[in-house]
């Protein structure tokens, strides 16, 4: 599927890519490294995205699994997601160490759990109550650290849960 991840779907949008650093790829022109080429392509909203695959689903607890990096975009894509309506969906995200305006502070405010994904692949949960302390986990500022977020109750919360026995939240 060629196509970005926006907070609508069926816009036209500029793509800015570097051909030696495609981490630095975003929608956001001013985000875009200096050599970026521009490519248009079409918006598909992550909600629209996420009714597509379960019309594709043959399980109830079957989960859908989002690799989120759009650099820039977190928050208007966060936007058109409710987590109640979404209890089967894992968005692993970054929050990038220069950011003190945290996307997960955006995340646990609409509602989601999120859980600091260590290099170690262990999680620690992070709230509304804790948000201080992904700072302390953030120690690069020219890192992005992945984060988890997934809804409070169904089978994304189940499985984390069984997964990861610790309280995520």
């Amino acid at each position: 599927m060629h196509r970005a991840v926006g907070d609508v779907s069926g816009e036209e949008v500029s793509f800015f890519a570097s051909v030696g650093d495609h981490a630095s790829a975003t929608l956001v022109q001013s985000l875009s490294p200096g050599d970026a080429q521009q490519e248009t392509v079409t918006t598909i909203s992550l909600r629209d995205l996420i009714r597509e695959q379960a019309g594709r689903q043959t399980a109830d607890d079957a989960l859908t699994f989002v690799k989120l990096d759009i650099e820039g975009m977190e928050r208007q894509v966060f936007s058109t997601l409710d987590p109640g309506q979404h209890g089967n969906l894992v968005i692993l995200y970054e929050d990038h160490g220069s950011q003190t305006d945290h996307v997960t502070s955006f995340v646990v405010e609409r509602g989601f759990r999120a859980a600091f994904l260590a290099d170690d692949g262990t999680l620690e949960p992070i709230g509304a109550a804790n948000l201080d302390r992904l700072d302390a986990l953030k120690t690069n500022a020219a890192r992005g650290y992945n984060l988890l977020a997934f809804a409070r109750s169904g089978p994304a919360a189940a499985r984390m849960a069984a997964l990861f026995p610790r309280d995520l939240g």
